[in-house]
């Protein structure tokens, strides 16, 4: 436990030094992060403190969450949220952690989308609801009007797709589904999503901010990581107008398996784009 009466300074700086000794990635920037919401400051205001003592009940709150950030629970998940396409979302450990390359799915849903008018969309296995969401709100602000739909198994995840679907202020349907299950005779102009698809085998080897805080259900993608992609390119199309198109993230190892499985179930301009650092990250293919 941190001594009683430090400053600002002396309390970061200790923060600081705690994470470091605790193996966590980018150890001050974490400190930081969590000091500037518990201690509600901004660097400016900080400099201009930094001698002053701190609030003894504010540390006592910090160095509970440094407690749990040493022990690799996610950043993230202290915070409460994470940002998505220049968005805020609310993230804990119901839902996995939107991350930027995601973003890249989104981008092409843009590119292809914009301005075509009304669109209905699918978020299958919403998660967070960060892909149907961003793109919704997104392409709202250039002109089209989204119908979307949030899907997934997980009702936890579902309130919180719902509960950034207030913040947001997009128009959402939640609705609980294995899949395509409950989504009866919909059709949809776009599907998007990003399925669970870990090789059971590897989660085990992952780093221990997802591996022991992140859910499994949404990661493990079966014993080869494709089971998820396998019943959406089969399922999939029947919820899809003609003409509609479906985004898919996958693996940095799936950039031939996910195409082939969409070809093979007929779709048609299947197309694989690179995240930036040069690896497979997103499908796409039209009905």
């Amino acid at each position: 436990m941190m001594a009683e009466h430090l400053t600002y300074r002396e309390v970061l700086a200790e923060a600081t030094r705690y994470l470091e000794g605790a193996d966590v990635e980018e150890a001050s920037d974490s400190a930081w992060q969590l000091f500037e919401a518990v201690f509600e400051i901004d660097r400016t205001h900080y400099f201009l403190r930094q001698w002053e003592k701190v609030d003894a009940e504010k540390q006592e709150r910090y160095w509970e969450l440094l407690k749990r950030r040493a022990n690799h629970e996610p950043l993230q998940y202290l915070l409460g949220r994470a940002w998505f396409c220049g968005l805020e979302f609310l993230v804990d450990d119901r839902v996995l952690i939107p991350r930027f390359d995601t973003e890249i799915l989104v981008e092409e849903v843009l590119k292809a989308e914009a301005k075509k008018g009304d669109l209905r969309m699918l978020d299958m296995c919403a998660g967070s609801g960060c892909i149907g969401l961003a793109s919704a709100r997104l392409l709202q602000e250039k002109g089209s009007f989204v119908q979307l739909t949030s899907a997934d198994l997980s009702k936890d995840a579902l309130a919180v797709t719902s509960a950034n679907a207030k913040k947001l202020g997009v128009a959402c349907e939640c609705i609980q589904t294995d899949l395509f299950a409950e989504l009866e005779d919909r059709t949809f102009d776009v599907i998007v999503s990003n399925p669970p698809y870990i090789v059971a085998d590897v989660i085990e080897g992952l780093m221990e901010e997802v591996r022991f805080h992140e859910p499994r259900m949404a990661l493990d993608g079966g014993e080869d990581g494709l089971d998820f992609y396998r019943r959406i390119a089969k399922e999939g199309k029947r919820f899809l107008r003609d003409g509609g198109r479906i985004y898919l993230e996958i693996g940095h190892d799936q950039g031939a398996s996910v195409p082939a499985l969409l070809e093979a179930e007929g779709f048609l301009e299947v197309k694989m784009i690179r995240d930036l650092a040069g690896n497979p990250r997103v499908v796409k293919g039209k009905k």
